[in-house]
């Protein structure tokens, strides 16, 4: 398959930053009209772009009353935590966060289908352990949660499900007065992706967003959105073959919309899907947590 270099708005890949190309390999890089169009190794493509006027290097450090705010601590903790839906489904999480700290940014994490909250691995605490509060749950007919309406399927397209399970865990970020909750960013996998996308459009507060394989078709329905999906900080991820490149082609099209800081892989020659992509590739937590690190 020949490989697809998109431009991306907003900021300067990682791996370009620090002038590696982990495979050994030069590294090929043309002008775009926004910076440098760059792609490293055999198995993957990306492209970043960097404007001024978009970057925000500021990171964990960008709330404007840090004399307002405590430190957040080296040690963490973990716990369950349960909360109803606007449709009384009880929904379970597990969070994980800095045992002192406040103003501090927050991430909502949400699993694929027929997965659950521990699909994460040690994720959840690695970010914890940069400063963030934590939560990952289990959607509805999974987990510990409450079952789903209908049959288990429908939750992938019906709008008055899975996507109020999302609305109701960004609201219990929001309302620990620990979190700054202008500062919540959303990793998710296939349908936790897609809600991901859907958090975005239904205007919930949420800020970057870490993709793996995503659906347009499947965020659309979500969603109840006709129109182009356009978001903003977006880590994107897929593989060539997953349904015949469907999620490679949704990456391709969201990248090209978004605003922001936004960055994309696609991998060749495998169809590995959502958690998969991770299990099989564990080098990439660090490039995730780096970059959620610096968006938000």
């Amino acid at each position: 398959r020949h490989q697809t270099l998109v431009a991306l708005l907003g900021s300067v890949l990682l791996s370009t930053a620090c002038g590696d190309d982990d495979d050994g390999g030069a590294a090929e890089t043309g002008s775009t009209p926004g910076g440098t169009m760059t792609a490293t190794g055999p198995n993957a493509t990306e492209t970043s772009s960097t404007s001024e006027d978009d970057v925000d290097d500021s990171g964990a450090d960008s709330n404007p009353h840090p004399g307002d705010c405590d430190a957040p601590s080296a040690d963490v903790v973990s716990e369950t935590v349960s909360f109803a839906t606007s449709d009384d489904k009880q929904i379970v999480g597990t969070v994980v966060h800095p045992r002192e700290g406040t103003c501090l940014p927050a991430v909502l994490m949400i699993h694929q289908y027929m997965r659950d909250r521990w699909q994460w691995g040690g994720l959840p605490e690695q970010l914890a352990e940069r400063g963030y509060w934590v939560l990952a749950i289990d959607l509805r007919g999974h987990g510990d949660s409450d079952e789903q309406d209908g049959y288990l399927p429908e939750l992938l397209t019906d709008p008055d499900q899975a996507p109020l399970d999302a609305e109701a865990a960004l609201q219990w970020l929001r309302q620990r007065e620990e979190i700054d909750d202008r500062r919540i960013g959303m990793v998710g996998t296939s349908i936790g992706a897609y809600l991901a996308a859907v958090a975005f459009i239904q205007q919930w507060g949420v800020s970057p967003i870490v993709a793996l394989s995503p659906l347009n078709q499947a965020i659309r329905g979500l969603a109840r959105h006709d129109g182009d999906i356009v978001l903003h900080d977006l880590y994107c991820i897929a593989t060539e073959h997953d349904s015949d490149g469907a999620q490679a082609r949704s990456c391709e099209e969201l990248v090209q919309a978004a605003t922001g800081n936004v960055q994309v892989e696609i991998f060749d020659g495998t169809a590995d899907h959502g958690i998969e992509i991770l299990e099989a590739r564990p080098e990439l937590t660090a490039p995730i947590i780096d970059w959620m690190v610096q968006t938000l």
